[in-house]
């Protein structure tokens, strides 16, 4: 599979949960056909050194309501160590969606 431009995105949440109008937003991108979300990685950090790692199949409640409809398959292009280095700055009790986009 070939994939075009790319551009990573890193939305970070005040809180443990990721929702709202960013989700919405990307939504209408994607059904736009201005993008496509080529992988998603999530993260919840309760502390500096407690980073909890999520696929799109393993968000609940309001989380998957926003970011599985975005994501139609995973590529597994964003690695543990990228996920390392960029969620480096997010905030302990806060959360990071981590989206490599494909501009089409």
């Amino acid at each position: 599979m070939s994939i075009g431009p790319v551009e990573l995105l890193v939305l970070t949440y005040d809180e443990q949960r990721m929702d709202g109008l960013s989700g919405a937003s990307l939504q209408r991108l994607v059904d736009g056909g201005v993008i496509r979300v080529v992988d998603a990685v999530f993260v919840h950090k309760a502390a500096p050194d407690d980073v909890r790692l999520l696929e799109v199949s393993e968000l609940d409640g309001p989380e998957s309501a926003v970011f599985e409809p975005l994501v139609s398959e995973v590529s597994g292009l964003i690695d543990h160590d990228d996920v390392r280095k960029l969620t480096a700055g997010v905030a302990p009790g806060s959360a990071a969606a981590i989206l490599l986009l494909e501009n089409v």
